[in-house]
């Protein structure tokens, strides 16, 4: 589910009162917990991964992906051989790179893809 869809299922497990798993490593350290993962990086799931509301996101910065587009684009111009099928992948984002992610977001002078906790 998406990020924001994943914040929402955050919301309701608390007020039914089901446990959230945040990232544990231990085997058993989840058991009868669920655990959340959203799909897309959005600032509120960042947050929400260092806070330990969610377990996960696989973030997909479009400010990222748009960068690495336009140097394809650029290096296919300029004559540059390039491969045929680049695939574009999202990271993985825990509570044990969640700031390194955002580390990376930032250094790239995407400041919106961050949230201000993160900063």
């Amino acid at each position: 589910m998406g990020s924001q869809s994943a914040g929402s299922s955050v919301t309701q497990a608390n007020a039914a009162g089901i446990p959230i798993m945040a990232f544990d490593r231990k085997p058993s350290g989840g058991k009868g917990k669920v655990k959340v993962l959203g799909n897309d990086g959005i600032a509120d799931a960042l947050a929400a991964v260092a806070a330990g509301e969610m377990y996960a996101t696989n973030a997909e910065s479009p400010f990222a992906l748009g960068q690495k587009v336009m140097s394809l684009a650029g290096d296919v111009l300029g004559g540059k051989q390039v491969q045929p099928d680049e695939t574009l992948r999202g990271e993985l984002v825990t509570k044990n790179n969640v700031k390194e992610y955002a580390d990376h977001l930032t250094s790239l002078g995407d400041k919106s893809g961050v949230p201000d906790s993160l900063k």
